[in-house]
């Protein structure tokens, strides 16, 4: 499902819930979009959280559009509140931000999304307040921890319960996650890793300095008679074949991590990975991948037109018909990489 019909659901729903608000109009008040956005920020989904304008409070889900809204304001202006200097937030973290807009009938919706994120909770150091004329000033409190509960935000003069803020700051740590998902977590962080030798196997492994129960172990693997098409990809085409394990204790919990292993600070490691993905599709789940093929299926004649830019790539590897058919396999491969 994409953003827009994620976003046509939540308002037809009728209702709003622990990441989505609905706003009939822009914040008038500086220090109430501040204080919304941090609700928002710390919402204990786990999910991106979305403050949509121009949609009805009540009746819930009615569409009035906030081409009309003099305080509408742009993803940059909000960007800039953020990052104001009278802004003190705790390590110098901020809530990520985007806004998009959409058309809805004849209005224009504009979603102000708060992108998920493990740095939570987010919290100001020290007391926001902004005063509209005639008004009661309204103060985001310092060392106050906002979440949002359902439809409810925990109100300006109040703190999360104690439940609440130790829920925000395990999902900091990944406490909250199956041990394959902090493994994920902790594979984004090679400086956590430290390597040595298995003397009972002999194999390279690595394990978490920070939790040593998460181990990673990488085995060589039996050779193919030939090289795979991919290898013909590189200016040299000798390959290694290891298998990574990623263990928790003694359970194995999942193979094959590539990105491990790359460095990026060493320039034939980046040209040989540049040349890897170019022949290498990759999913972000099996759904991605059926979308890829449907379109595919769609739209055929787009892949031919893609397959006539490839020239043929050289490819020697002692079998004339294999040349051929890894030759035709690389051309294929950057087709559907430029498809």
């Amino acid at each position: 499902m994409d953003f827009y019909e994620t976003i046509g659901e939540l308002i037809n729903s009728g209702r709003e819930d622990d990441y989505w608000d609905f706003k009939q109009q822009y914040h008038a008040n500086r220090a109430e979009l501040i204080h919304d956005i941090i609700c928002m920020a710390n919402n204990r989904s786990g999910k991106d959280g979305y403050i949509i304008f121009g949609v009805k409070d009540e009746p819930k889900g009615e569409i009035c559009g906030v081409e009309n809204d003099a305080n509408r304001r742009t993803q940059q202006q909000i960007i800039d509140l953020i990052q104001s200097p009278k802004l003190k937030w705790a390590f110098g973290v901020y809530p990520p931000v985007e806004v998009r807009t959409m058309r809805a009938g004849r209005h224009e919706i504009d979603v102000l999304i708060i992108k998920s994120s493990f740095d939570v909770p987010y919290y100001l150091t020290e007391n926001y307040s902004y005063t509209l004329e005639g008004c009661s000033p309204r103060i985001v409190r310092a060392n106050h921890i906002y979440t949002r509960v359902r439809d409810t935000n925990t109100p300006m003069d109040r703190c999360a319960t104690p439940y609440q803020v130790e829920s925000l700051w395990k999902h900091r740590f990944c406490l909250d996650l199956m041990p394959l998902e902090q493994m994920r977590q902790k594979l984004r962080s090679r400086e956590d890793w430290k390597s040595y030798e298995d003397d009972d196997t002999g194999d390279e492994a690595y394990y978490n300095k920070i939790s040593p129960e998460y181990t990673i172990r990488v085995r060589e693997q039996e050779r193919p008679l030939w090289n795979p098409f991919y290898s013909y990809a590189q200016c040299n085409e000798s390959t290694g074949f290891y298998m990574l394990y990623l263990m928790y204790h003694s359970t194995v919990m999942a193979k094959d991590v590539q990105q491990f292993l790359y460095d990026p600070e060493d320039s034939e490691e980046v040209y040989a990975k540049r040349n890897f993905d170019d022949v290498v599709l990759y999913f972000k789940s099996k759904h991605d991948e059926e979308c890829f093929l449907a379109d595919l299926e769609r739209r055929p004649e787009r892949l031919d037109d893609y397959l006539k830019q490839e020239e043929d790539p050289p490819v020697y590897t002692g079998n004339e018909n294999l040349n051929k058919e890894y030759a035709k396999m690389i051309q294929v491969s950057r087709a559907l990489k430029c498809f």
